[in-house]
């Protein structure tokens, strides 16, 4: 296996290692650990704004009746009632029910039951009854689903699509706010990984100038021009952005001819035509054989 193969391979792997770090709004999953929160590395939701007996959503913020905080009957609208009326009865969280409808029409709602009505929850451990009461809650993190089982409750927030969502599958949709390097959610501000709302990460050149220092900013690449008089080649300097002879005579020439890498950052071969033979990728700077104008074309220091 040749150097720039295996160079190759380990930038790919130390890529996947690259910590996620993303700016989160209220009410949505953050990243700093809690451990109050349950799960590691999850801050607990911000719902402030919903009515008691209430949670919210992470990311969207919406507010739906929690059976582990409201102590009445939740409806169907996701309000937290009392519990204690005949139309809406229940208690300990379950569902409000009719006790018309689940009892008969004699049927009164007392201490959030309605009478008349046999509770039923074979097989669930969470959710109602069919009578107004609960068959139970569920632990932090996880959800009753219709079954009346506890289920795991998916983390995407913040992630690509196709990334882990924490209960063994994988999120469907993209929220990550910098750029995604596959399925990894990158900050997207520097030239090795720029980009914002999601898009595909990419690298940031020098504007196809030697005199042009790149940069990422606010996820998009810019390429400022560098001080003139700054050295860009044997016997040459940067004038207004592009490299010229110090007779003044414009430099059109480039890759090999000075060991330049204008054109070739990032490839993981010599540059065509170099003697000796020099490169433009991150690497060089390790083994030594970088091209002259490495940190100025491509950013590599």
């Amino acid at each position: 296996m040749s150097r720039r193969v295996a160079r190759t391979i380990d930038a790919v792997t130390r890529g996947a290692l690259i910590p996620i770090v993303v700016a989160i709004s209220a009410c949505a999953v953050g990243k700093a650990p809690d451990p109050s929160s349950g799960q590691p590395g999850l801050v607990p939701t911000d719902c402030s704004h919903c009515a008691p007996g209430q949670n919210c959503l992470a990311g969207s913020g919406e507010c739906y009746c929690d059976s582990n905080l409201c102590p009445g009957c939740c409806a169907a609208d996701g309000r937290c009632l009392a519990g204690n009326d005949d139309g809406a009865c229940g208690n300990a969280g379950g569902a409000c029910h009719n006790c018309a409808l689940v009892g008969g029409a004699s049927s009164t709602c007392q201490a959030g039951t309605c009478s008349g009505c046999v509770p039923n929850c074979n097989g669930r451990q969470c959710g109602s009854d069919g009578c107004g009461g609960s068959c139970g809650g569920c632990p932090h993190g996880s959800q009753c689903g219709a079954d009346g089982k506890c289920g795991c409750t998916p983390q995407c927030a913040g992630k690509c699509a196709g990334a882990p969502d924490g209960c063994g599958g994988t999120c469907s949709s993209n929220s990550c706010t910098g750029c995604c390097e596959g399925t990894i959610c990158q900050p997207g501000l520097d030239v090795f990984s720029c980009g914002s709302n999601g898009a595909q990460c990419h690298r940031c050149g020098g504007g196809g100038s030697a005199c042009q220092q790149a940069s990422c900013v606010s996820g998009s690449c810019i390429a400022t021009p560098l001080p003139d008089g700054t050295s860009c080649g044997s016997g040459q300097s940067c004038y207004s952005g592009q490299c010229q002879s110090n007779g003044g005579t414009n430099n059109s020439g480039g890759g090999g001819f000075y060991n330049s890498c204008y054109g070739y950052c990032f490839t993981h071969d010599p540059v065509p035509g170099s003697s000796p033979a020099c490169y433009c990728d991150p690497y060089c700077l390790t083994e030594g054989d970088c091209c002259p104008d490495a940190d100025i074309e491509c950013g590599i220091y």
